[in-house]
């Protein structure tokens, strides 16, 4: 079977952070990648007005510090000996990790540089204080920011597996394929069509008798969502067929309920699968089709994939999660069968007894 592609649109998660500041604060542009862009904690229509991030996965965060404190940074990184950056975590702090305070040695050690890790869906409030050394007074100032922590991506089947085969009598039957996706965006999908001959046992169960062939993987790229405003919603660019079931080959994703921020809840898809698959043929009496969901990622579970350290997306790539709902199942199985061949009669010879 003919490996196939859906391309969608990628979110582009690059920026470039601007220079300086009113108090003459800079920021080193080879220490960091241009992927870190500053939480306008002030700025209620930018989409970065909080930070957004996955439980479970370290996410850095760096504060610029005072370039009259600091007069050498922006060329080399040095940050003056003894100024400490203290990072509190001061809503949420029990489940959150990799707070604490850092003093600078007056190299370039990143003191201001922190990585946290955010470990149940909920909102959290991080304190960050540049803070001077007591020989100049002690004097600090304090900044605030909010973190919304949402789960990693997750999936079930909605479609139920067949109990029983469907006969064909055609050379092709449609079949479609329900999936719940949730995600914090943008799914990207990962599924597969496996088709397997059957054996039909004396009491009548059903094995298989071959291992699993013809199958077929397909990534499927949601159209592109992103992030907007002070209310972190989407501007949805999801594109939709018409109502009802796909009629051909193919797949659509369907945005069913969206990212819920008050309660950190994932946002929910229907993921539809749709394919013609063949009648058996030969010595082949039924066969099964199944629908495999092997994997789903969104627009955070991506974001974690890029190093906090560097701010670059690692070298693997983008993590797919093949996370079942609990009780649920990750896959649908069709079964298909031909009708049986009614043989030859036979009877007592009419000159059995000549």
């Amino acid at each position: 079977m003919k490996k196939t592609r859906i391309v969608g649109f990628a979110l582009t998660l690059a920026a470039t952070m601007v220079v300086g500041g009113a108090m003459g604060q800079t920021y080193v542009a080879d220490t960091y990648s241009a992927n870190y862009v500053e939480v306008k904690s002030g700025t209620a229509a930018d989409e970065n007005v909080v930070s957004l991030v996955q439980i479970s996965k370290a996410h850095g965060f760096f504060a610029i510090p005072d370039g009259a404190f600091h007069p050498t940074y922006a060329s080399d990184g040095k940050l003056t000996k003894d100024f400490q950056w203290k990072w509190t975590v001061s809503t949420g702090g029990a489940d959150a990790t990799g707070a604490g305070t850092k003093t600078a040695t007056g190299a370039a050690g990143k003191e201001n540089y922190v990585e946290l890790t955010f470990n149940k869906a909920q909102k959290y409030i991080v304190d960050v204080s540049e803070i001077a050394p007591s020989a100049w007074g002690g004097c600090f100032d304090v900044r605030q920011f909010t973190v919304h922590a949402f789960d990693a991506p997750s999936f079930e089947a909605t479609t139920a597996s067949d109990a029983k085969p469907t006969c064909m009598s055609t050379a092709d039957l449609l079949k479609n394929a329900h999936f719940k996706l949730f995600s914090s965006g943008t799914p990207y999908v990962k599924y597969k069509i496996v088709r397997t001959v059957m054996t039909i046992a004396a009491d009548g169960t059903l094995a298989e008798s071959t291992v699993p062939a013809d199958k077929t993987n397909f990534v499927a790229e949601g159209a592109a969502e992103q992030f907007t405003g002070n209310n972190w919603t989407w501007n949805n660019a999801i594109a939709e067929s018409a109502a009802g079931p796909l009629a051909l080959d193919g797949i659509r994703v369907k945005l069913t309920t969206p990212l819920d921020t008050t309660g950190h809840k994932l946002a929910e898809y229907d993921l539809e699968i749709a394919k013609k698959i063949t009648k058996p043929t030969g010595a082949e009496r039924i066969v099964k089709y199944s629908f495999v969901v092997t994997g789903i990622n969104g627009l955070l579970s991506r974001k974690a994939d890029y190093v906090p350290a560097t701010g670059a997306l690692k070298a693997s790539g983008f993590d797919y999660y093949n996370t079942v709902t609990a009780t649920k199942s990750g896959s649908v199985d069709f079964l298909v069968s031909v009708a049986p061949k009614t043989g030859p009669v036979y009877h007592i010879g009419n000159n059995v007894a000549k």
